[in-house]
């Protein structure tokens, strides 16, 4: 290949400038590259496809056609990564544009300019800087970009700090000669402070040499940190001798690594630099027993990853268990401490190695029994002792032949890589970064779709909890709301965290499977928080039978909804008792349930009536939102176009649980193409998906409604408004033949707009407080709808204002 290219470089403008999806259209665009993307399978790698290209490149000389490409697919990146390393005959050191001109010739060297200043021509970087500084916020930028300046926003990565984006907006429209529009569309958004900055926009520096072949300060100690580990000053001889210090001050302040200085400050190093010489023999000393026995090996595996979780920081979990093996492959379990926070895997990783220096698919195989028979894991790392070439191969290869049928996610990797960690400020965030590059999204999504969610994804119920704690002492609550809405994930808070810290034994019950009194006390207590009384009752009976302990007692019945009717039949002898138990003050109910719980708590000929003080559940504000949507994606490294948050809770009206459905599909379609960026389109593909409408969207918000609401839904859907009760019957009647009484109607009504949290109540009549349902039914077509209209009569008509579940079991029975 000629030396004028810059190979490192042609890397990384690939790498950072393309995602695999965009490098799979290219080759298979351009004809000149099509024998690429026929070579490439479904789960070829993103490097893999990259060191394709450029070998081929390199074979066919078709470098610059590939150059071309990339410069006009990705300008800003192009100008970053400049692939061409031909040397200037005579180049100039530039320093500040806004002061003097450095004009030191050095012979035979590259152009260095000062990180952060960009030699131009008619226009005042730094006051343009601070221009968009004035005008934007991070968000704001992002949006900026994405609307006015996409290729610049393709280039923004995850964790990217919004400083580094304003220099990225700037020197793309420096190097495309953009600033005057740059300029012109910010006055319209900041005309004040436009006019404020705009004296000192224009200035008159001459363009000097041409610097498109040249690298900053900034990138030129990364080369020598990358190639030494370290940096003197003394190294920095293309950079004038005062202003080395400052150039190593600004760099380390900038950059990712870790780094720290050495006592006099005239070298700066990896912080982990001592460890890794450290890591680096163990690494040694175990490459030395490839060809040991299997023993020796997997002792000194042992110790090599024993190093590294103290390199790491994280130390053992426990007293270090020797290897595991099977064949000529080892396992050892190490303790990875918070890098998997907040996502569906473990604290502790199993990382693996083959005892082979260039092992075959046949010889790694066995890594599959080691690690679903003996540690019963589905994720693990695997350490070979090859090149990053050979370790791509097999990646491909164990993904071709295993990923499916093993339902397990081994990933491949070199000690080039795992010592990569330690040169940055967040060793742990790297780990997880390798992991997620690689492993099955949707197995490590941390949005829940069925049950209560952790507490890492709850969000936005403070009022609530903060209400309960510190009323409590005085009265019983009951917590009430539609289906999916959080009740449970606000009783499981109250029972590990808030009450304990309020001095209350909590203690948690599901209850939604008692079907008679004697059940129901006979329950166990066995789930007591912070810790289990001296003198503890048994079961529920024992415990409204037992008089005060050294703590008030809070009992959190879950599911009672269930328990009302047969309790109704029985007299409400449950309920009494809860309620004589709550009244003597050393014990507290906290009832979770939904419309019986709720309508027997405003029957005044029940026991529930002004028992408790209902904490009504609604919907989620954007705020909160916007956390339960974007903290995960950042989690999973996904990058996203910062409208979709805003599409997500139009659509959904904040019902959390829909929201996480509709995240978790847009998990599933990332996953299936490979793809780590979620665009506007991927939202709307789902949200206009008549399966996830119907399924996901309305079922959700429905789930448990009664035939008469889902009839007035509809009817609401197709009226737009109705302006009171006297109307509403009256289109029944004309419409349907339905004559409900106005109580009946009323009460559905309510439902819709308290427990449901479907429909607003105001001056006007009843409108939709959640917009998309309307929509949603009017898209579903005149006929479906009709039909579904019908089959509602017809069972209001049999079987009364029931839900379906209640209409089905009757069927059932």
């Amino acid at each position: 290949m000629a030396e004028r290219y810059n190979l490192k470089n042609i890397r990384s403008l690939l790498t950072e400038g393309f995602t695999d999806e965009e490098l799979r259209r290219l080759c298979f665009d351009m004809p000149a590259f099509r024998p690429v993307y026929d070579e490439l399978a479904g789960h070829t790698g993103k490097a893999e496809i990259i060191d394709r290209l450029i070998e081929y490149a390199e074979r066919k000389a078709l470098f610059e056609r590939l150059l071309a490409l990339a410069q006009q697919l990705n300008p800003a990146r192009y100008a970053i990564h400049l692939p061409y390393s031909e040397k200037s005959e005579s180049s100039i050191i530039i320093g500040d544009v806004d002061g003097d001109i450095h004009g030191s010739i050095i012979a035979g060297r590259d152009v260095l300019i000062e990180p952060g200043k960009i030699v131009t021509e008619g226009y005042n970087v730094s006051a343009i800087r601070k221009l968009i500084l004035t005008t934007f916020n991070d968000e704001t930028l992002t949006t900026f970009c994405y609307d006015h300046f996409r290729t610049v926003f393709n280039s923004f990565f995850t964790k990217i700090t919004f400083q580094d984006k304003v220099q990225l907006l700037i020197e793309y429209c420096v190097n495309l000669e953009l600033l005057g529009q740059l300029l012109v569309l910010i006055r319209e958004i900041n005309p004040t402070a436009y006019a404020k900055i705009a004296p000192s926009l224009q200035i008159s520096v001459p363009r000097q040499l041409d610097t498109k072949q040249s690298e900053t300060w900034d990138d030129y100690i990364n080369r020598k940190l990358l190639k030494q580990n370290y940096v003197y000053l003394d190294d920095l001889d293309l950079i004038p001798e005062s202003k080395r210090r400052e150039a190593l001050k600004v760099f380390e302040a900038k950059t990712t690594y870790d780094l720290i200085y050495n006592a006099d400050k005239s070298c700066l190093m990896y912080r982990y630099w001592p460890q890794l010489k450290a890591l680096n023999g163990a690494w040694d000393t175990l490459r030395d027993c490839l060809n040991s026995d299997i023993d020796t090996f997997a002792s000194q595996w042992a110790i090599f990853a024993q190093t590294l979780e103290d390199v790491l920081g994280v130390g053992p979990v426990s007293t270090p268990q020797p290897a595991s093996r099977y064949n000529r492959i080892v396992g050892y379990k190490i303790n990875v401490g918070s890098a998997f926070e907040g996502l569906n895997l473990p604290g502790k990783l199993l990382l693996c190695a083959a005892q082979y220096p260039q092992p075959t698919l046949a010889e790694i195989e066995g890594v599959y029994h080691l690690v679903r028979n003996q540690h019963h894991a589905n994720i693990a790392l695997l350490v070979l002792f090859s090149d990053s070439n050979h370790a791509q191969q097999i990646q491909l290869k164990l993904d071709r032949n295993f990923k499916r049928s093993q339902a397990c996610d081994i990933i491949v990797l070199t000690y080039a890589e795992i010592s990569s960690w330690l040169k940055t400020d967040s060793p742990l965030d790297e780990i997880r970064r390798t992991v997620l590059k690689q492993v099955n999204l949707k197995a490590v999504s941390p949005f829940v779709i069925n049950g209560p969610t952790p507490e890492n994804m709850f969000f936005g119920r403070e009022n609530e909890l903060r209400r309960i704690r510190d009323h409590l002492p005085h009265q019983s609550f009951a917590i009430t709301g539609g289906r999916r809405i959080g009740k449970t994930s606000i009783a499981q808070r109250l029972h590990t965290d808030y009450l304990p810290a309020a001095n209350f034994y909590a203690l948690y019950q599901d209850i939604s499977f008692i079907f008679n009194p004697e059940q129901f006390l006979a329950i166990r207590l066995d789930n007591w928080q912070p810790t289990r009384p001296t003198q503890v009752p048994a079961t529920i009976g024992d415990l409204l039978a037992a008089g005060p302990l050294d703590r008030p007692v809070a009992l959190l019945l879950d599911e009672a909804d269930k328990l009302v009717p047969f309790d109704r039949k029985l007299g409400w002898p449950i309920f009494n008792q809860l309620r004589a138990a709550a009244n003597t003050g050393y014990l507290r109910i906290i009832l979770i349930g939904e419309r019986q719980l709720r309508e027997s708590m405003q029957d005044s000929r029940s026991p529930l009536f002004n028992f408790t003080n209902d904490i009504l559940i609604g919907r989620l504000n954007f705020e909160n939102v916007e956390k339960l949507i974007t903290q995960p994606l950042e989690k999973l490294e996904i990058i996203y176009d910062p409208r979709i948050v805003r599409r997500i809770y139009e659509f959904t009206s904040g019902h959390p649980n829909i929201v996480q459905r509709l995240c978790q599909q847009l998990i599933e379609i990332l996953d299936t193409r490979n793809d780590r960026k979620l665009t506007l389109d991927d939202v709307e593909g789902v949200v206009n998906n008549p399966a996830f409408q119907r399924d996901d969207f309305l079922n959700t918000y429905l789930s448990q409604a009664t035939i008469l609401e889902h009839i007035l839904t509809i009817m609401l859907a197709k009226a737009g408004q109705i302006s009171n009760l006297a109307a509403i019957r009256h289109v029944l009647r004309q419409e349907l033949g339905l004559d409900p009484s106005a109580r009946e109607l009323n009460a559905a009504l309510r439902r819709l707009v308290d427990l449901r949290s479907i429909l607003n109540h105001t001056s006007q009549g009843y409108t939709f407080a959640v917009s998309a349902i309307s929509l949603v039914i009017n898209q579903s077509g005149a006929i479906a709808t009709a039909d579904l209209l019908e089959q509602y009569v017809e069972d209001y008509r049999t079987h009364g204002d029931k839900t379906l579940e209640e209409i089905d079991a009757m069927e059932w029975a």
